[in-house]
């Protein structure tokens, strides 16, 4: 965290983060970026998890289904 809020705080010029998740590590990229942060943040405040939910259920994928791709996810990162 001491790395974050250096970098967000403006406090030094450079900070290396590490990131296991390249995925994890392109959203703080983007939040920490001078311009494509208005972007994330205008998706964040616009994210419609309604329609999400409708479409995880339209879809077919019960909370057994949900839990069982929960546990093999886990199971995955613990490599």
């Amino acid at each position: 965290m001491v790395s974050l809020t250096s970098a967000a705080e403006d406090i030094v010029d450079h900070v290396t983060m590490v990131e296991i998740d390249e995925d994890v590590a392109a959203v703080w990229q983007t939040i920490l970026d001078g311009e494509h942060w208005v972007w994330l943040n205008h998706e964040i405040e616009t994210f419609d998890s309604e329609l999400v939910r409708k479409n995880f259920f339209a879809a077919g994928l019960a909370a057994a289904g949900c839990q069982a791709r929960s546990k093999k996810e886990v199971n995955r990162r613990r490599r």
